[in-house]
């Protein structure tokens, strides 16, 4: 029996069979350690997207908390809706007539001694 066994082993059918599949266990291994290599820089990847996005939530964070003040919401109204406190005069400075811009358009085609003179003059 052991040299029906020797014989099998001898055979190049035998050989040519080991190698096959040596090298198909090689391939595996290879292409297994290249996914864990590309996985492993795929999670610093994201980890370091997920650190900006925490950086992100802090900093969101302190606005929420500042929007949400006494002190910034009465700025809030007093610039945006033109509250004023008890007391308060409230001062809104519109912008230029037409005639004052129309003025002030032609001011400023006409040469600069043109202009000084007209201003003291």
């Amino acid at each position: 029996m052991q040299e029906g066994n020797m014989s099998i082993i001898r055979h190049p059918i035998f050989r040519f069979a080991v190698i096959i599949i040596s090298f198909l266990i090689c391939f595996g291994l290879i292409r297994s350690i290249a996914q864990n290599i590309k996985g492993n820089d795929l999670v610093s990847e994201r980890q370091a997207v997920l650190d900006k996005e925490k950086e992100q939530n802090v900093k969101l964070q302190e606005k929420l908390r500042e929007a949400t003040s006494a002190s910034f919401l009465e700025k809030q109204a007093r610039e945006k809706l033109g509250l004023a406190k008890e007391g308060e005069t409230i001062v809104l400075m519109g912008e230029p007539q037409i005639g004052e811009s129309q003025n002030q358009g032609s001011s400023e085609s006409l040469s600069l001694w043109k202009r000084w003179w007209r201003l003291f003059f």
